[in-house]
């Protein structure tokens, strides 16, 4: 007979690449998924985190929702999901039980929102929002299935989702890497700086924003990325945890070392690496992501390069170069920090070179040869004239209506 499992105990497997851990709750076994055994391992000591919440079956989707949202951390993005529900869904779902949401229902609301003014990445924003709940309520056993991930790929494409990985601009030249950065270099020092860590580590903004010289290992020549900077609703600046919820370690390239080695000399390892230049305190204030993004803006019209934003100038082509230089995608999938393997692959597996090698393209043998006139040509000529037939040549062509002169 097989041993219960003990009530609020668990364990971890992997399954295919897949970080499995098994719990019991209120005498129901229970599955989690994660996108890492690090992940896993930590969500295990502490149950109560990934355990069920007790929702009333009774409540409709917008009381869910609100009391789904206060269980969350406070910071920007929630209160934004907050305000994007009440304002878009809320009127069309928001008095429906869980499980009348449908497929059908959804697809509905597509052009009621296009109609509304919103373009396809609002939107697209909206259904992730919307998908993050509903998944929750699946987990919580109040909804059967997710009706989102219901959705066609084609509505998902058409209608939900414009970004094509293909089209994602970057800059494609290493020398124009090092144009942008000795232009900011003499504007804005930390914004070279910030720019430099982007493009060379691929760091998030944020994360720029809220990175210490405690955090940058020069023996090794690493950087931990163990925060990023957020602002709340009340416009204070505080430390947060990163967006996958987990800490990365990130290599240095030789030219980013020798340019934060200088800049800790010039700065006395002191206070954030990326200072806001009005800021008298350095542990106080971090520097404005519109400085970034207008100082680099000002810079790429100057040197006459593409209209890109400040993720495309770094941390997209950080990534870009990475996988056309042939480096690995497992390990560009550490290095950007990203949930799955199959967002890092479904961006950047078209810059992987030599995809197709001799040996792929000669799997499929096939002789091909041309059409050869018989040996005995002309008796099957005289034979077609004997029948009263004409074999078409360049002197029975009339060139004004071409068929054959004489018929």
């Amino acid at each position: 007979m097989t041993k219960r499992r003990a009530n609020n105990s668990g364990s971890y497997q992997n399954r295919n690449g897949r970080h499995i851990v098994q719990f019991c709750s209120n005498g129901k076994r229970l599955t989690r998924s994660f996108p890492s055994e690090l992940e896993a391992r930590t969500a295990m000591a502490d149950l109560s985190k990934i355990r069920p919440k007790n929702f009333n079956k009774e409540l409709t989707i917008a009381q869910l929702f609100y009391k789904w949202n206060i269980g969350r951390p406070e910071n920007p993005s929630n209160y934004g999901y907050k305000v994007r529900f009440t304002k878009h869904w809320e009127p069309i779902i928001g008095n429906l039980k869980p499980n009348e949401l449908n497929t059908a229902l959804l697809k509905s609301t597509i052009p009621i929102f296009k109609k509304n003014g919103l373009n396809n990445a609002s939107v697209g924003l909206l259904f992730r929002i919307l998908s993050s709940f509903c998944s929750e309520l699946v987990e919580n056993e109040l909804m059967e299935k997710n009706p989102v991930s219901l959705l066609s790929r084609k509505t998902k494409k058409d209608f939900i989702s414009d970004r094509d990985p293909t089209k994602t601009l970057f800059l494609k030249k290493i020398e124009d890497i090092s144009r942008v950065y000795t232009w900011l270099n003499g504007q804005n020092r930390s914004v070279s700086i910030a720019f430099a860590i982007g493009a060379l580590a691929g760091l998030r903004i944020n994360e720029i924003r809220g990175l210490s010289w405690d955090d940058v290992d020069f023996s090794d020549r690493l950087i931990r990325v163990r925060w990023q900077a957020g602002t709340t609703k009340d416009g204070v600046d505080r430390l947060r945890a990163p967006k996958n919820k987990l800490g990365r370690i990130v290599p240095m390239s030789d030219d980013l070392y020798n340019k934060l080695q200088r800049w800790f000399e010039s700065t006395r390892g002191e206070g954030w690496i990326v200072r806001a230049p009005f800021s008298e305190d350095t542990l106080k204030k971090f520097i404005g992501k519109d400085t970034l993004r207008l100082t680099l803006r000002q810079a790429l019209k100057v040197l006459k390069l593409p209209k890109l934003t400040w993720y495309e100038s770094t941390r997209h082509t950080f990534a870009s170069q990475w996988v056309i230089g042939n480096g690995s995608l497992v390990k560009l999938k550490e290095i950007m920090g990203h949930a799955s393997f199959s967002t890092t692959e479904n961006s950047y597996i078209h810059l992987v070179p030599g995809q197709f090698t001799d040996a792929d393209r000669n799997i499929i043998k096939v002789d091909l040869k041309d059409h050869e006139k018989p040996v005995n040509w002309k008796l099957l000529d005289i034979d077609s004239k004997l029948r009263g037939e004409i074999r078409p040549n360049d002197s029975h062509w009339n060139t004004r209506d071409s068929r054959p002169n004489g018929t």
